[in-house]
């Protein structure tokens, strides 16, 4: 009773209570003094160092190898691939028919070695295509084809050729050009912009924008060019609002033949019958047959000239 007694009071009346894991008894063994939490600490030291030191990496390579996380994308950071950037806007908001400038969307910087791999003979069958040096994908188009008749547009600037429809002409410049040969290269442009099947790509850096992106001094030339040859042709279709063409036909018998109707004054109402004449247009230096009213033709016979063998007052001549 007694020996029953004193192990209740030691505590040992449970062999099990004193038992312990063999976990528990290596982990003791290897490192006398240190419990389980001393271990927990040390391995998320080990963690926060190695992620500190991927940040650091990370930081490393951005700066030395100039990798850029986000923004757009250029040819010396961005790898060519399949339909580059098709989910881009058709129209890059850079104006419409009335005004050019260039497009605000950067889109891909292309040099011209990268440009020249999209001729539609890479591992991905694109097409690519550059006037004034802005870059579009024409891939749907048949006639960019190996084997069509614009695959001589493929795979380089060849603006000079958009002016002549030549492929001797495969040079990017323009310069030499006149105002209204430049306003018809632009005029592709405005074309593959709005185009619902061609997509836009980017901006080809070279002659027309530089490495980043910004208009170069033959951009701002070409653009200049063009606004000189909208306002030329604004003041001509003033002109010929005011003094409309005449009416024209040739016939063996008759020769060729001139008439005026009153309708072709589009802004006013004629006050008099309107009569055909010759006259020099001021904004070209061109003789032109013009239709005028007589009241005006009669007061200013200088500028405005009699057909020979016309009546004063006909509205049909013959114009040989």
């Amino acid at each position: 009773m007694a020996a029953s007694t004193q192990n209740s009071k030691s505590g040992d009346s449970d062999p099990k209570s004193k038992s312990k894991s063999p976990l528990q008894n290596n982990s003791e063994s290897s490192a006398p003094g240190r419990s389980r939490n001393a271990y927990s600490g040390d391995n998320f030291k080990l963690f926060l160092i190695s992620f500190l030191i991927a940040v650091v990496g990370l930081l490393i390579a951005k700066f030395a190898f100039k990798f850029d996380f986000g923004g757009e994308p250029s040819a010396s950071k961005q790898p060519l691939g399949p339909k580059l950037y098709k989910d881009r806007p058709k129209n890059p908001e850079a104006g419409t028919d009335e005004t050019w400038r260039p497009p605000k969307d950067n889109g891909v910087f292309l040099t011209k070695e990268e440009l020249a791999t999209f001729d539609g003979s890479n591992d991905y069958g694109d097409i690519y295509v550059a006037v004034i040096g802005e870059v579009y994908d024409v891939s749907t188009g048949e006639y960019y084809k190996p084997g069509g008749g614009y695959h001589f547009f493929a795979a380089k600037d060849g603006s000079r050729g958009f002016s002549t429809g030549s492929a001797k002409d495969s040079s990017d410049s323009i310069n030499d050009l006149q105002d209204g040969e430049v306003a018809g290269v632009v005029g592709w442009a405005m074309f593959y912009r709005t185009h619902e099947n061609y997509t836009y790509v980017g901006k080809l850096i070279g002659t027309y924008y530089d490495e980043e992106g910004n208009p170069t001094q033959a951009q701002k030339n070409a653009i200049a060019k063009y606004e000189a040859n909208r306002a030329l042709q604004k003041r001509m279709e003033k002109d010929r609002e005011d003094f409309p063409n005449c009416n024209k036909y040739w016939n063996k018998d008759e020769g060729s033949q001139a008439w005026c109707k009153d309708s072709l004054l589009k802004n006013r109402i004629a006050t008099s019958t309107l009569v055909p004449r010759k006259r020099i247009n001021p904004i070209n230096n061109k003789e032109a047959c013009v239709c005028v009213e007589y009241e005006v033709a009669r007061e200013d016979k200088v500028t405005y000239k009699l057909y020979p063998n016309c009546e004063d007052t006909a509205t049909q001549c013959r114009a040989d």
